[in-house]
């Protein structure tokens, strides 16, 4: 019978198997494809591995075939020499071996158990590198997502923290300007209490020197009946002293009753004393300490009056003013000028008296000491010389009261030091201190704060020696040039010098030169 299968390894004789394999109602219809085979109906079936593998022996020994036709062509050499009972077809017996095939088996027993060992060695030295390798490269990418997810960590924690930084940083600078806004208006209410508490004090003041005038009013009234006699008298007698003096030409008596005159009022804010060798140097002292010496308009006013009057005196040469060796004068009064208005102050010409000091015929020298600010530096500038304490500071801060010097700071300043210098004391406020006021030429001489007034005294002295007459003739033209020109300055002092000629003291002076003496003044 033909075989139903294309397949050549399908039997080719009928089988109940074959039969069942392709009955309708068998359990066992499936595709022929995948269909299988059982080798016991079927002597030359075999697998497809086994197949396979059978193949592959075959070829195999095809190969062996070829490699021993190879060789038997060849040369061949016999490197070991295998015993003769080795190579016996008989059967094998350990106790037909002899020493020498057991040694050589030994032999190729050890050498194959060394190549296993060396190759088993050199398998597990491949291995171990390979694990560490692995092993390195896993560290190595754990490490590195270690690493990553610090960094991405880091990172994070910086943006935190900058922006918690900027945060605080936000509210530090909101909580700064709110500190500020506070500190402003504290400065506001205590400027405002500052000023309430000035005008209280000025009413104040105004109120007990109200009650003082009408207390010194009233004592005056009651003394005017008793007095006034006596008074009228003594007035005519002095009158007849004056009289009989200028008609006799002595000059004690005369100098005395003009002090007399001209001193009925006690000043109360400055000191006068006679000093010097012969006691014809006019020491002013401002006293007003509490207030470092502030110029009020009553210490001017007196300041003024008093050394208009003493500059009329013969028997006064020269003027020193001076005061405190913490504070030569620390300004003018601030209290006193808050409430002056415009139109009193234009119109009254405030502080125009001032310059009255500078009218002065008989030199005058300023010993300071301490802080010369504002009205004190421009008064300390209105005297002929300036010897400074180490410890005196000079300035001219009223632009930070919102207002600039107004007896002579920027004028004679700027005539004094320069331009630039009397510019940036102004502008800013600034102070100098005596060293650079001295390399300035603001200031004369820099002496120690406790001998200052001495020193000054000193020079008082020396200048208290020459002809009062020359002496006032020098001090007009050295002051001329500030005002004039210099070929009017020139044309000036050529003219004072002339008039040298028309006094007696130019005369004796030239005469006790030549007979190698002191000259004697006469003033005349």
């Amino acid at each position: 019978l033909m075989s139903r299968s294309p397949s050549p390894y399908y039997p080719r004789s009928r089988s109940r198997s074959r039969d069942r394999y392709y009955s309708k109602h068998s359990s066992y219809k499936r595709d022929r494809k995948h269909r299988r085979r059982s080798p016991s109906y079927d002597k030359n079936y075999s697998y497809e591995s086994s197949r396979k593998r059978s193949t592959t022996k075959k070829e195999c020994k095809k190969v062996d075939v070829s490699v021993s036709t190879c060789n038997e062509s060849l040369p061949t050499t016999t490197l070991v020499q295998i015993p003769l009972e080795l190579q016996l077809d008989a059967e094998f017996n350990i106790s037909n071996i002899s020493e020498g095939a057991k040694k050589w088996m030994e032999e190729q027993i050890n050498e194959r158990l060394r190549k296993k060992e060396e190759e088993m060695e050199a398998s597990l030295q491949q291995r171990i590198q390979k694990s560490k390798q692995i092993i390195e490269e896993q560290v190595r990418s754990q490490i590195q997502m270690e690493l990553q997810t610090e960094h991405n960590h880091i990172k994070v924690l910086e943006e935190e923290t900058k922006k918690r930084c900027e945060k605080l940083e936000n509210d530090i600078k909101l909580k700064m300007a709110q500190l500020e806004e506070e500190k402003l208006k504290m400065k506001a209410e205590r400027l405002e209490m500052l000023n309430a508490k000035g005008k209280f004090e000025m009413e104040r003041a105004q109120m007990l020197k109200e009650q003082k005038s009408r207390e010194q009013t009233e004592k005056d009234n009651k003394l005017f009946n008793y007095c006034h006699l006596i008074n009228v008298s003594i007035f005519y007698i002095i009158t007849s002293m004056f009289r009989i003096a200028s008609f006799a030409g002595n000059s004690i008596i005369r100098n005395n009753c003009i002090r007399y005159l001209n001193t009925i009022a006690k000043p109360e804010m400055i000191k006068i004393d006679m000093v010097g060798t012969k006691n014809n140097v006019a020491l002013i002292t401002l006293n007003r300490p509490k207030a470092l010496n502030a110029l009020c308009a009553q210490l001017m006013t007196e300041l003024t009056q008093n050394m208009l009057t003493l500059d009329k005196d013969d028997s006064v040469n020269v003027f020193v003013i001076t005061g405190s060796e913490k504070a030569f004068a620390a300004g003018a009064d601030i209290k006193e000028m808050i409430e002056q208005p415009f139109a009193k102050v234009y119109g009254g010409n405030f502080l125009k008296f001032w310059s009255d000091a500078t009218k002065l015929k008989k030199p005058v020298i300023a010993a300071v000491n301490g802080y010369a600010l504002g009205g004190g530096c421009e008064l300390a500038m209105m005297c002929d010389i300036i010897y400074a304490g180490e410890n005196a500071k000079f300035g001219q801060p009223e632009i930070n009261i919102g207002t600039i010097p107004g007896a002579g700071g920027t004028q004679r300043l700027t005539r004094t030091v320069g331009k630039s210098l009397s510019m940036e004391m102004s502008l800013t406020g600034n102070m100098i201190t005596a060293k650079e006021a001295k390399e300035a030429g603001l200031v004369s001489k820099v002496f120690p704060p406790n001998t200052l007034v001495d020193e000054a005294i000193k020079l008082a002295d020396k200048i208290a020696e020459q002809s009062p007459l020359i002496v006032s003739m020098a001090k007009e033209a050295v002051n001329k040039a500030y005002e004039l020109t210099l070929s009017e300055g020139l044309e000036f002092e050529r003219r004072v010098f002339h008039s040298t000629f028309a006094t007696k003291d130019r005369k004796e002076g030239m005469t006790a030169f030549a007979e190698k003496r002191k000259p004697k003044w006469s003033n005349e």
